[in-house]
């Protein structure tokens, strides 16, 4: 699979992931994610990883707790801010939260 030689709205590339449910089509998309960044951006296959993994756990975040679960475990993802979806479902008053002292630079 490769990725259209084109910029992307984080919607357009990373809607598709959030509907993989097989690890087989979750690893050759995120190949292609990986490969766009390094191609694209001139990014290190590790930087565009890392840069690719986050942002698919972050657009998770804005899906269902089933969603994030699985997301997480067919990329290798955590969310950045909230941390691990097996740590339990996020409540919208704790992502406010957290979401308020990550805005505030505060860890």
């Amino acid at each position: 699979m490769k990725l259209e030689d084109r910029e992307y709205s984080f919607r357009e590339m990373l809607a598709p992931a959030m509907k993989i449910t097989e690890p087989k089509e979750a690893t050759e998309y995120l190949e292609a994610m990986v490969q766009h960044n390094m191609e694209r951006h001139g990014q290190s296959r590790e930087e565009a990883t890392h840069i690719q993994k986050s942002n698919l756990a972050f657009f998770a975040g804005y899906y269902d707790h089933e969603t994030r679960l699985r997301v997480e475990n067919m990329f290798g993802c955590i969310h950045p801010v909230f941390g691990a979806a097996v740590d339990g479902p996020m409540s919208p008053q704790k992502a406010f939260e957290m979401g308020a002292l990550f805005g505030a630079g505060v860890e």
